[in-house]
This record gives C-alpha cells, sequence and structure tokens, in this order.
C-alpha cells in the first residue's frame, strides 16, 4: 500500500529539482569535447586561407573571348601552383597577368617555345601544320605573319577567334591552369 501522499516531502512527485545550470555558448556551441572542436576550427579556417591566398585564385570571367568554353559571367578557379614542377602543355587554358595580378586575361595556349606560329583565316598552323580544334565553333578572319617564339615563349589566343586577341606571353606571365 501506497503511503505517500502529496503533502509529503519525500514524495517524489513534490521534490523541488533545481533547473539545469546554463552553460557558457563556447560549451553549448562546442560540444562535449570544446578544446577538439575548437581545434577542428581554427585548422579548418587555417587550411582555407592557405588555400584561397596562396594556391587557388577565383577567375570571374568577363568577355566573350573564350565563349563557348567559359561564358560571361561565370567562375572558376585557377591553381597557381600548376607550374611549379611541370610545363605549360599546348591545350592550357591559363590566367595571363597582364599589369598586375587584379588584371588578367583568359586565354588558351597553343603555342610552345621554339616552335613557328602563323594564323590564316582564324586557323593555327604550327610549324606551317593545320591544328585540328574541337573547341573552335566560329572562325575568325585573323592573319599574321609568321612568329618564332623562344625560350620561354608561349602562343595564346581566345577559343572565340572573331573577337579574341592573340600574341606571345612569357613563361613569368602566367598566373596558373584553370582547374575545369
Amino acid at each position: 500500500m501506497n503511503t505517500e501522499t502529496p503533502n509529503n516531502p519525500d514524495s517524489e512527485l513534490d521534490a523541488w529539482v533545481p533547473p539545469p545550470a546554463s552553460k557558457p555558448w563556447w560549451k553549448r556551441s562546442a560540444g562535449h569535447y570544446p578544446g577538439r572542436t575548437w581545434y577542428r576550427i581554427v585548422c579548418l579556417a587555417t587550411l582555407t586561407v592557405v588555400t584561397f591566398k596562396l594556391v587557388l585564385l577565383p577567375i570571374r570571367i568577363t568577355g566573350y573571348s573564350m565563349f563557348p568554353t567559359y561564358r560571361d559571367g561565370q567562375i572558376n578557379y585557377a591553381n597557381r601552383i600548376s607550374y611549379l614542377w611541370s610545363r605549360p602543355q599546348r591545350g592550357d587554358i591559363v590566367v595571363i597577368k597582364t599589369t598586375g595580378e587584379k588584371v588578367t586575361v583568359l586565354k588558351r595556349l597553343l603555342g610552345l617555345p621554339g616552335e613557328r606560329i602563323r594564323m590564316r583565316n582564324g586557323k593555327v598552323f604550327i610549324n606551317g601544320e593545320l591544328q585540328e580544334e574541337a573547341y573552335i565553333r566560329q572562325e575568325g578572319g585573323w592573319r599574321s605573319r609568321e612568329i618564332l617564339l623562344g625560350p620561354d615563349e608561349y602562343w595564346a589566343i581566345g577559343d572565340n577567334r572573331a573577337i579574341s586577341e592573340f600574341g606571345k606571353v612569357h613563361l613569368s606571365r602566367l598566373v596558373g591552369k584553370i582547374l575545369f
């Protein structure tokens, strides 16, 4: 038989329980192991800063010189360390600094050091051979005399041959290779 009554202080129903102590905000947001959580946050923030300051350069495409491969307003990333251990290859889409790292252009490398380049009716000839470029949808009427590239010189042009400029680019002006 139950002898407990509602007025009995030993009753579980009437036992006063203090409200749970409120934890400081840093413990509530960091879980059971706040030191471990804050360590992870600091590591992630450091990795993000290093990646976007030293390795990747965000690029917003403006203009139509690389159309249809890249469209106006598109955002991409340039890998700044891509040419530290390897040389640029034919067909690489690169970021070229013009007057500083803030003023850049996006072009495709076609001519490599030591090659002879010529454009005729928007078509590129390297060492006298026509280059097959499947990504070209619109050919322009550009014509140029044949040029010989020096030891650290490359030849770059945009994919939209109707409006794109072209020319020699020194290796020191290449900022990096576009990721995708």
